[in-house]
């Protein structure tokens, strides 16, 4: 495999993880506001934040990476992690939940 194949496979797979890893940042959000309640305005001003830090980490991988150039398989593998981590995400909690379901109804009497 040429230099420039591992290159480009190198950044796909670091674009990914980019994905992944502002999935998991925004998902521990949502779980902070549900532990601490939050108003309207507070919730909107940490979505503005949080995607405008979203947009920086996007934009300065692709700058580092890329000399500045838009490469749209690089967007493909942000959207392609998140979608991914989202989903392998919501298969462990369904699994949680039946365990827990599961486990808590062991040792009652019917």
């Amino acid at each position: 495999m040429s230099v420039m194949i591992k290159q480009e496979a190198v950044f796909f797979m670091a674009s990914f993880l980019t994905g992944a890893l502002l999935i998991w940042c925004y998902l521990i959000l949502v779980g902070l506001r549900k532990v601490i309640r939050h108003g309207m305005l507070a919730v909107n001003i940490e979505d503005l934040l949080y995607w405008c830090v979203a947009a920086l980490i996007i934009f300065v991988s692709a700058f580092l990476e890329n000399n500045g150039e838009v490469r749209w398989y690089s967007a493909a593998a942000i959207l392609l992690g998140a979608w991914v981590q989202w989903g392998v995400l919501f298969f462990l909690r369904r699994i949680c939940i039946k365990l827990l379901k599961k486990f808590r109804n062991r040792g009652r009497m019917t």
